[in-house]
Order: structure tokens, then sequence, then C-alpha cells
């Protein structure tokens, strides 16, 4: 597997469709997991998910930047999307895009928007 450089993890940020993506994770994580789970630090959880849910622009930057500097997901993107190679200043917004769909894929994008979520969240 490629590791991701952090030149990657910032075209990853800029890519407006894996941002929607991740909005669309954290929104299914503030309205589902949040409300069943029963964490030490839920009451700090469920305050935060509210802030979010009410002024999500606030956020999904946060969000999406912490959601592209996640290693795993980097990686994936990297390896299955782009064939194992880096991006530079030559790669355009398509061929970003274009990897950013074929290696992002829903379960690495959840899972790094809820690794995300404590840190944000300061619980």
């Amino acid at each position: 597997m490629a590791t991701a450089s952090l030149f990657d993890m910032s075209a990853i940020a800029q890519d407006v469709a894996f941002s929607n993506r991740v909005k669309a994770s954290l929104y299914a994580y503030c309205t589902t997991t949040l409300q069943s789970e029963t964490a030490n630090n839920h009451p700090a959880r469920r305050s935060y998910a509210s802030q979010v849910m009410n002024n999500p622009n606030e956020f999904i930057p946060d969000f999406t930047w912490a959601a592209a500097s996640n290693q795993t997901l980097a990686d994936g993107i990297i390896t299955n999307g782009n064939v194992g190679l880096h991006f530079d200043a030559t790669t355009t917004s398509l061929a970003i895009a274009a990897a950013v769909a074929a290696g992002g894929t829903d379960t690495n994008i959840n899972n790094a928007v809820a690794n995300a979520f404590n840190a944000l969240a300061n619980a």
C-alpha cells in the first residue's frame, strides 16, 4: 500500500465531492450513532453534535481536513484510486476527484469522521 503524502492529503481535502461525502458521514454520525451511544462523555459529545447540526458550515471544513489527513483513508485513495501514484502540482482536479471516488470508501470516510469527532469535540 502506498503511503499518502501531505500534498496528497491536501489535494484530497480540496475535492468538493470528498467534502460533501464527509458532510454526509458527519450528519449520519451525529444523528444516529450519538443518539444511541452510552459513552462516558456522552453529554459533551451530544452537545457538540447539536452544535454541528445547527451550524454545519462552520464545522465541515475541520472534518474535511481531519478526514483527508487520516492516513488510512488517504493511503486507500492513493493506492486504490490512483494506482499508488502521488498527486503533484500537475494533477488535475478531475484526476483527484476520480481517485477519491475510486479509493475513498464510505467505511474509511465514516471511520475518519468518527475518529476526528472526539478530538474536535474535546470529549
